[in-house]
């Protein structure tokens, strides 16, 4: 019998919290209008292990960043009574502590002998859920109703979701993965047994982002293409053709070009996809929601420009904005900001908004420079994670709200990768260092 050790069950945890950060409607509970998630209760439970570590061993393991992180946390706290809705604001810092927390206790226990495992199972987390909403899209097309559904483009065509709140989020999710993965299969980095798994990953992830219809998440994916044509033409400039980047290029916009020329020849079929954006003479209802939601949110800023409302007050301090006392989750829901940088502006004031820009920059720019000086392996692993979080940023920026736990997860598995390649660069670089010692008293001698 395989014996459990403790370091199996911290794995276990990690696994699970990377399988289950995308249930936005599946095993949760509300309480007082508040969704609580599985993935929490497990990070919970990840993070009292580590602060049982901590009261043991006396000793917190910091990560690139994490100062920053505390400062603008700190600040979030502070600022909870500048709102009418107190619960709310308590609510969400609390979320956002939690989330801090849980990257400490990834940082602490994973290590070089379980990160492999851990990557592999966070990608297949991936491919589970991309299954999962090929298999809502198979049941509406054949006219049984899908489970979890909550958007349809026609009575027997599902806008997926997966287990997420609607497709936008579950596009956005799946987004870090397909750039993750995407990656480590260009530059040929085995995570699985083979490449060619991890290419039927990528397969799935992809088709099920398409058939979410997230026009932001397909956006993003034609944008990703480009950076590989960028890269082609930089090359093409020096007078160099890099194979790898004019396959990509190719195939990409052969694809993007395929599918424009069919969009534009059956576009009476296909114009429902182009709803809300007001193209082509079509309503305009989300653009002009997401313009109108990011204006509330700046108002916010300019309304508490050195002290911020706090992560659960932009709502409120929105509806206050128009008149209306916002105390309950219902009526805030009702006032949501966007574009979380901006929300995060409203949060925390210009001051306290400054250690949390310093922060993504630290968790960006410096794994980008360790990448720089260590073995290929690992420096893929860390540009691969770095990008994707770039992507999962920028998308970000389209929607509300910086707590999901997906993307605090994803920033976990970043800094434990940083904290781990960078010790072994360390330890590499004394090796060598006590190697030249040796061999310049061997000359002098």
């Amino acid at each position: 019998m395989m014996k459990i050790t403790r370091q199996s069950k911290y794995t276990f945890l990690i696994i699970l919290i990377s399988l289950t950060c995308s249930f936005d409607i599946f095993l949760n509970l509300t309480i007082s209008g508040f969704s609580f998630r599985i993935s929490q209760l497990v990070s919970m439970i990840l993070i009292l292990f580590w602060a049982i570590n901590v009261l043991i061993t006396q000793k917190i393991q910091l990560f690139i960043g994490s100062i920053s992180l505390c400062i603008w946390s700190v600040c979030i706290i502070v600022f909870i009574p500048n709102t009418t809705f107190l619960t709310r604001n308590i609510g969400y810092a609390f979320w956002l502590i939690l989330n801090a927390l849980m990257i400490f206790g990834m940082v602490k226990f994973i290590n070089e002998k379980n990160i492999k495992k851990i990557l592999r199972q966070y990608l297949y987390s991936f491919a589970f859920i991309g299954i999962f909403g090929l298999l809502q899209f198979a049941l509406g097309i054949i006219g049984i109703d899908p489970p979890f559904i909550t958007q349809w483009w026609t009575p027997r065509l599902p806008r997926i979701n997966g287990l997420s709140y609607e497709p936008s989020y579950y596009s956005t999710y799946l987004l870090t993965g397909w750039v993750l993965i995407f990656y480590l299969c260009i530059e040929k980095i085995k995570i699985l047994k083979t490449i060619r798994k991890q290419y039927f990953l990528l397969f799935i992830i992809t088709l099920a982002m398409v058939l979410s219809s997230s026009r932001m998440g397909i956006l993003m994916m034609v944008l990703w293409i480009f950076r590989y044509v960028y890269l082609f033409l930089k090359y093409l400039g020096k007078g160099l053709i890099h194979k790898k980047y004019a396959i990509i290029s190719f195939l990409g916009l052969i694809t993007i070009i395929s599918a424009t020329l069919y969009f534009i020849n059956d576009f009476s079929k296909v114009s429902f996809l182009l709803n809300g954006t007001g193209i082509e003479g079509t309503a305009s209802h989300s653009i002009d929601g997401r313009s109108y939601n990011l204006q509330n949110t700046i108002e916010v800023f300019k309304e508490h420009p050195k002290i911020g409302v706090s992560l659960g007050g932009i709502a409120p301090a929105i509806g206050e904005l128009h008149g209306v006392y916002v105390a309950d989750q219902q009526t805030a829901k009702m006032f949501e900001g966007q574009t979380i940088f901006a929300e995060v502006l409203a949060a925390s004031g210009i001051f306290a908004f400054i250690p949390f820009v310093i922060f993504i920059l630290t968790i960006i720019i410096k794994p980008f420079k360790l990448a720089k000086k260590i073995p290929k392996e690992n420096k893929n692993i860390l540009n691969s994670l770095t990008w994707a979080l770039i992507a999962l940023l920028v998308i970000l920026q389209f929607n509300q709200n910086i707590l999901r736990v997906y993307l605090w997860f994803h920033i976990g598995l970043l800094c434990s990768a940083y904290n781990i390649y960078k010790k072994e660069f360390n330890i590499s670089n004394k090796k060598r260092r006590k190697i030249r010692i040796v061999l310049d008293k061997q000359k002098k001698i």
